[in-house]
């Protein structure tokens, strides 16, 4: 399950529409909508034409349309993070429809990075609520105390490395850290791809040029116009491929 994050106003829904041909239920736009992207695969096309199966199931991507988070509201935001964390990746979409993002080249960048530090701060949260909880739990004479013992010793250095860097690189887990992180579903972990939603994909090279280097994988699409072009074709009943759907599934 692939969640579609970011802050409002960024074109997650158009992107949902995009890649599901669902229309986005405004209903659910406080809990999050679920969809299915079909995957465009020439291989498949071909095996089908070549065997004429009875029943033809092509490979999908479930798809989660999430809460976008507030700018202004931190709070909020803590709680409409814990939606996306049943998703096993998510994709961050970042609009930028007037050279950067609605107010400066730097914008996309600024928002790329501040969504990050939001994931670090829910994360941060959850991992240091455990260790306080086992700080009062893990000296208490009681069968378990081992293991308590053993999970504060392992969460300490996850919780320092999120308070301090805002991440948890670096860290070479040990199992029961690995285990710690899947039962917390920590968002930090998660793959992550940047996709920037705008009017010129040709004119957000260096915007993907900063954000490479600061390590993020990204990928720019015109989610609008794709949405249009695909909805005319559809009612001409002709087929198209949207270019997004075809992306890579690494």
């Amino acid at each position: 399950k692939t969640g579609l994050v970011g802050f409002q106003g960024g074109g997650k829904s158009t992107v949902f529409e995009l890649l599901t041909a669902t229309t986005p239920d405004p209903a659910k736009a406080h809990t999050g909508q679920v969809g299915q992207a079909i995957v465009a695969d020439a291989r498949f096309d071909g095996l089908v034409e070549m065997y004429r199966p009875g029943k033809e199931v092509s490979a999908r991507i479930e798809l989660l349309d999430t809460p976008g988070l507030d700018r202004r509201q931190q709070d909020v935001n803590l709680q409409r993070l814990g939606v996306i964390r049943e998703a096993q990746a998510l994709v961050q979409v970042v609009g930028a429809f007037s050279g950067g993002g609605g107010g400066g080249d730097g914008d996309v960048v600024e928002e790329v990075t501040r969504f990050v530090e939001e994931l670090a701060l829910a994360d941060l949260q959850i991992v240091t609520n455990r260790v306080s909880r086992l700080e009062i739990d893990a000296p208490k004479p009681r069968p378990d105390r081992e293991e308590l013992q053993a999970e504060l010793e392992a969460l300490r250095p996850m919780a320092e490395a999120l308070e301090t860097r805002l991440n948890l690189d670096g860290i070479e887990f040990t199992d029961l850290q690995q285990h710690l992180c899947r039962s917390f579903s920590l968002l930090t972990i998660k793959k992550r791809l940047v996709l920037i939603n705008t009017a010129e994909p040709d004119a957000e090279e260096d915007i993907v040029a900063a954000l490479e280097a600061a390590g993020h994988r990204v990928m720019v699409a015109a989610v609008g116009l794709e949405l249009e072009y695909t909805q005319r074709h559809a009612a001409a009943e002709q087929p198209v491929h949207v270019g997004v759907v075809g992306m890579s599934a690494d």
